[in-house]
C-alpha cells in the first residue's frame, strides 16, 4: 500500500521516498540539498552517475543515514533551470 506524507523527508519513516532530481541525480530545489545532507557522505556517493540520465528515469539507492530504508530519485528535468512549477 502506498502512502503519500507531504512534508519534510528527512524525517520521515517510510520503506522508501521520492527525491525528486536531475538528470544527474543532482537535486533540484534547495530542500533537496538539505535531504542530501541529512543523508550523510554514503547516501552523496551512491548519487554519483557516470553519464547523464533520461528524463522519466529512476533509480533506487539506499537511504544512507535518512530514517528510511531507500531513496527512490525520479529524473524529471536534465537541469535544475528546466524544472518549474508549470
Amino acid at each position: 500500500m502506498i502512502h503519500v506524507v507531504v512534508g519534510d523527508l528527512a524525517s520521515t519513516v517510510a520503506d522508501a521516498v521520492v527525491r525528486p532530481a536531475n538528470s544527474r541525480l543532482e537535486p533540484i530545489h534547495p530542500a533537496l540539498r538539505r535531504l542530501d545532507e541529512a543523508a550523510g557522505p554514503r547516501f552523496q556517493e551512491q548519487c554519483r552517475v557516470q553519464w547523464e540520465l533520461g528524463v522519466g528515469a529512476a533509480v533506487v539507492t539506499r537511504a544512507g543515514d535518512l530514517p528510511a530504508e531507500f531513496v527512490i530519485h525520479a529524473v524529471i528535468g536534465t537541469s535544475p533551470d528546466t524544472v518549474s512549477a508549470d
